[in-house]
């Protein structure tokens, strides 16, 4: 009952574990940044943009960007991303774009959670990196 009244209800809250190559602006954004979902929403990624409006002005070089991003992956617009950039996204549909670096994964746990992230959605992330 304790670990049940600790869960906060109005914000989603997902582990998740920090790529390598993560520069400190992204881990800001990743970490200390409030997150919600645009209402504006796609099936192909959850978009937390306050982030890219806040941090417009910081490089964020290519980085973790080569490969296919997949179900639970975390991304921020990287400099190459024009008005994107810094903007952190949830990938819900696996796909391929080179102007966002893989910045995080959620834990494989964590992943059903991912069907209540709706429009206007507050989430937020906890690093359970080893």
């Amino acid at each position: 009952m304790k670990r049940l009244s600790c869960i906060d209800r109005y914000e989603l809250s997902f582990n998740v574990n920090i790529s390598n190559n993560i520069s400190a602006v992204e881990k800001k954004i990743l970490l200390n940044e409030k997150h919600y979902r645009r209402g504006d929403s796609n099936a192909i990624v959850a978009r937390s943009t306050m982030s890219r409006v806040k941090y417009r002005d910081m490089n964020n070089p290519c980085h973790d960007n080569d490969k296919k991003f997949h179900v639970g992956d975390i991304v921020v617009g990287n400099d190459n991303f024009g008005i994107y950039k810094n903007e952190l996204q949830v990938v819900l549909k696996s796909h391929y774009d080179t102007r966002k670096n893989k910045v995080a994964e959620i834990d494989k746990v964590d992943i059903p959670l991912l069907k209540y992230l709706k429009p206007w959605t507050k989430f937020k992330f906890k690093d359970i990196t080893n």
